[in-house]
């Protein structure tokens, strides 16, 4: 089951991940969070939801079957998956409203939109974060805990499932001429978390869209690749960070050489590619690297300036959120 609001995707298929549950015992999870949420409490407390990154996949079908629940009692239900521009809208309804936050430690504005949003008594909050981001933020010792809905990975077991499905799946055919900077770009994106592009791709590989799109499909790697829309190929991504870490162990720690190349070749008039570096810029901050996110800025000074003439007024907004005092002229506080 595929859920959306807006811009905003969650999608088990989106990632790969130790399937340690069948859909009943899913369920089962999935009922007791609901009952801990209709506790008694004014305003009720959001709840945390950790996850290690094998267990993506199991905490997103645990949060759509949550999802379903909600909605089944008569919730308004929001789900929200960082895709398009990193924050977090206004919540305005007074009715009962369930709301799902994935990956919380990648809203720029989660602090704020969670001071707005619980204290409102018909709204209940869950909020998932990678498990090695909890004791970087120390908003979440305010919230509720709970479990991924997955029985704890043994950490070899995943090991070893890994190096089979590499193995078996991704190794298994020679790379295809021509694309293999565009492998090193998905497996970064993978790492950081964040789509890309495939007009950005296109014109990194030197190819048309039109081109690139069926390359992609028929590509050695096409199973570890993810379409965010099927009816609008805009975006493209590797599934999950599971796997991507394993294939590029260094790529966090070097602040994603590819990744960041690709300002060269951007359109910062093309509104689908400033979400990209804006969604970068995010992936860096969330990992405490915020110097080099404004070094990024200042580096590529004269495509942020357009970036900002060419921006929305809500996206402007999200480039306050980076934006080194010199820029302050050019983008709206």
């Amino acid at each position: 089951m595929q859920t959306r609001t807006a811009n905003f995707w969650v999608d088990a298929e989106s990632v790969w991940g130790i399937e340690r549950l069948d859909p009943l015992e899913q369920l089962d999870w999935s009922q007791s969070l609901w009952q801990r949420l209709q506790a008694p409490g004014s305003p009720p407390r959001p709840w945390f939801m950790p996850y290690t990154p094998a267990a993506e996949r199991a905490a997103l079908r645990g949060l759509t079957a949550l999802a379903r629940l909600g909605r089944d009692a008569g919730f308004v239900v929001h789900i929200f998956a960082p895709m398009s521009l990193p924050v977090l809208p206004a919540i305005s309804t007074n009715t009962p409203a369930l709301c799902v936050v994935h990956r919380g430690n990648r809203w720029l504005n989660l602090e704020e939109w969670l001071k707005l949003t619980s204290a409102k008594p018909a709204c209940r909050i869950v909020i998932t974060m990678p498990a090695a981001a909890e004791d970087g933020l120390a908003i979440m010792k305010k919230f509720n805990g709970i479990p991924a809905p997955a029985p704890e990975e043994e950490r070899d077991y995943c090991a070893r499932q890994a190096q089979d499905i590499l193995g078996r799946r991704f190794w298994s055919a020679a790379p295809e001429p021509g694309l293999a900077v565009i492998e090193k770009i998905l497996v970064e994106a993978g790492v950081a978390e964040i789509a890309v592009p495939l007009t950005l791709l296109a014109r990194c590989a030197g190819l048309e869209v039109e081109a690139l799109a069926p390359k992609l499909r028929t590509h050695r790697w096409r199973e570890f690749i993810w379409w965010p829309d099927l009816e609008s190929p805009r975006l493209v991504a590797f599934r999950g960070r599971w796997l991507a870490e394993i294939i590029a162990p260094t790529a966090r720690a070097e602040h994603y050489p590819h990744l960041t190349a690709l300002l060269k070749v951007s359109d910062p008039c093309v509104a689908s590619e400033r979400y990209y570096f804006l969604n970068l810029l995010a992936a860096l901050r969330a990992e405490g690297a915020g110097r080099q996110a404004e070094a990024l800025l200042g580096d590529y000074y004269d495509r942020f300036h357009t970036a900002g003439q060419s921006a929305e007024p809500d996206e402007c907004e999200v480039w306050a959120y980076f934006h080194p005092p010199r820029l302050h002229s050019h983008f709206r506080v």
